[in-house]
């Protein structure tokens, strides 16, 4: 049969009001930290696809633990997302030095946070340490958005 999936996500397409500009790709996903075999790389390339030569982030709460993002150990999910994410040419931006989830008494501070781009010039990304109730920090991520490149042709004098 098949199985539910415990993963949500939405991919929106902002479409600057200046034609100078590009559009951005932002797909959000979360994913149970339950469903174990979630994989991504599906809902990556199709995101990539649809993207094109755009910036696109990837951002969401993966529930994937993984060293690489500050965890004790590696998950078969967490290997599955860091390989997926580096196929596709997507950076991590996150810094996993700012845990973006607190612990408990019985569990450390996490990361299941994450924001990944691609065709992205200048990008930030910053923890507001900010909680508003939840278990959760609120994140930050910046794209310095840059004009469309436009060919000059230049006729020579005489």
């Amino acid at each position: 049969g098949v199985r539910p999936s415990k993963t949500e996500l939405s991919l929106v397409e902002v479409i600057p009001s200046s034609s100078n500009l590009s559009s951005i790709f932002i797909l959000n996903i979360y994913s149970s930290p339950s469903d174990h075999r979630q994989r991504f790389r599906t809902i990556i390339a199709k995101a990539t696809r649809l993207a094109g030569l755009s910036p696109l982030v990837v951002a969401g709460d993966f529930n994937s633990p993984f060293r690489a993002w500050n965890y004790p150990y590696d998950s078969a999910k967490g290997r599955s997302l860091w390989q997926e994410t580096g196929d596709a040419d997507l950076s991590l931006i996150t810094d996993p030095m700012f845990p973006t989830r607190r612990g408990t008494s019985t569990t450390r501070d996490s990361t299941p946070d994450l924001a990944f781009v691609k065709n992205a010039g200048s990008v930030g990304w910053e923890n507001l340490l900010t909680d508003l109730g939840s278990d959760h920090y609120i994140t930050v991520t910046k794209l310095q958005m840059e004009a469309k490149s436009k060919e000059v042709y230049l006729r020579g004098l005489g």
